[in-house]
């Protein structure tokens, strides 16, 4: 496995996108979205983040969050993806090992305020870029 390192940089603000396994259109149903909230909500108590923008599409999700510590990037899509999968067992009575994300999440250290502008925007226009609604005002799953 490549050695993979992560940067953590104070007050920053991070564009990430997590993928589901194999790309499994996991929010297309109405309450798997309902249980990444809950889980975002309760990792949110454990680490504290600000979240500037998200789009939540039926095989992956973009958000642009400030982490009250940097080193909490890593611990929040680590908390928010594990006890996700143990939820989605349980309401599923699923009792065998079962891989739900992509192994790792990307992300992007938002450099300046243009670039802050280009990933909000890119975050909202995606629900268009993927064909779901012709206007990024009309996907309800983004803000």
């Amino acid at each position: 496995m490549p050695n993979f390192r992560r940067y953590y940089v104070p007050d920053a603000i991070y564009f990430v996108t997590v993928v589901g396994r194999g790309r499994q259109q996991l929010f297309a149903d109405e309450s798997n979205v309902a249980l990444l909230w809950q889980n975002l909500r309760f990792t949110r108590q454990y680490h504290p983040f600000k979240l500037w923008a998200y789009a939540f599409l039926p095989e992956h999700l973009h958000v642009l969050l400030q982490p009250d510590d940097p080193k909490d990037i890593s611990m929040i899509w680590n908390s928010v993806k594990s006890n996700f999968t143990k939820d989605f067992k349980a309401e599923h009575q699923v009792n065998d090992s079962l891989s739900l994300w992509q192994g790792r999440f990307w992300d992007h250290i938002i450099r300046d305020s243009d670039d802050l502008q280009h990933h909000f925007d890119y975050t909202h226009y995606n629900p268009v870029k993927h064909g779901l609604v012709l206007r990024p005002e009309e996907y309800a799953l983004s803000k």
